[in-house]
């Protein structure tokens, strides 16, 4: 239940809010399920790192990346391998960062619908960097279509954004105009 709370204030902002709800479940977990400390702690790094601190995100992740349990919760692993996807995009370690993200929805996607949008976006995110524009292009038209079909509205509108972006970039402005509308 405190792992859960600490989730919301990565995806609206709340940075400083979800670092203490983290940390306390961070506690917790290593006293009471230490099996379970891979959760927390991912929520940390990527805190740490919407907070702009890699440094700070390097130490929270450790030296080894962070492994789900065992159980089959995608959720729970979408969580924890973005934490990886996300470090490897802020080392800009584009390749790794693609191919954790392609690992990510090979595992997950026939188990949960709802956060595969956000999965392609951070692969777009690595294709981008790696300047694989169209290919960008293309998995983020996929990631919409997926939050559409899906009505996964919480990650539709970043993911329009980031559409919105790729089609200014490849100079197609009229449909970047409508994404952001969209968005």
């Amino acid at each position: 239940e405190t792992d859960e709370g600490a989730v919301v204030p990565i995806d609206y902002g709340a940075i400083e809010k979800g670092l203490e709800l983290a940390k306390h479940a961070l506690e917790i977990t290593k006293a009471k399920q230490p099996d379970f400390n891979a959760f927390p702690q991912a929520i940390i790094v990527r805190l740490y790192l919407m907070k702009g601190d890699l440094e700070s995100a390097e130490k929270a992740a450790g030296h080894e990346p962070l492994k789900p349990i065992t159980i089959p919760y995608a959720r729970y692993t979408i969580v924890v391998c973005l934490a990886n996807i996300e470090l490897a995009l802020a080392r800009k370690n584009y390749e790794h960062a693609l191919l954790l993200a392609d690992d990510l929805l090979t595992q997950v996607t026939p188990l949960v619908r709802i956060d595969i949008p956000y999965v392609m976006a951070r692969k777009a995110d690595a294709l981008i960097g790696l300047g694989q524009l169209d290919e960008a292009l293309r998995v983020l038209t996929e990631a919409c279509s997926h939050a559409e079909k899906f009505e996964s509205k919480h990650h539709l509108w970043s993911v329009l954004a980031s559409l919105a972006a790729i089609q200014v970039s490849l100079g197609k402005n009229v449909e970047a105009e409508e994404s952001k509308k969209n968005a």
